[in-house]
């Protein structure tokens, strides 16, 4: 019985910052038309950090430089998020089943 590995990710703007949500999922095979799920997602945030240079005595803003940094990663925890994705692919899972 072969596993099957899908990763998915969903990225949301948040002013200049982002959060990223990575969702990974392993399928494997349990017996005729069944299969076992494990899945875990993480959450990154990133912010943007913008340099600016000065010039003329300090005054003037000679140029500047956005770069994102990732502020912070964590695993999702939360019940009812893997409550939703697992209700989602059932229904996906039954859309393919069917066929419609």
């Amino acid at each position: 019985m072969q596993a099957r590995s899908f990763t998915a990710a969903r990225y949301f703007e948040k002013g200049k910052d982002s959060v990223v949500v990575t969702v990974n999922a392993n399928v494997i095979a349990a017996g005729k038309d069944k299969s076992t799920v494990y899945a875990s997602a993480t959450q990154h945030v990133e912010k943007v950090r913008v340099k600016t240079d000065r010039a003329l005595l300090g005054l003037v803003p000679a140029g500047s430089e956005a770069t994102k940094v990732k502020q912070e990663e964590r695993t999702i925890e939360d019940k009812d998020f893997y409550n939703k994705l697992f209700v989602s692919l059932e229904k996906e899972l039954s859309i393919v089943r069917t066929g419609r």
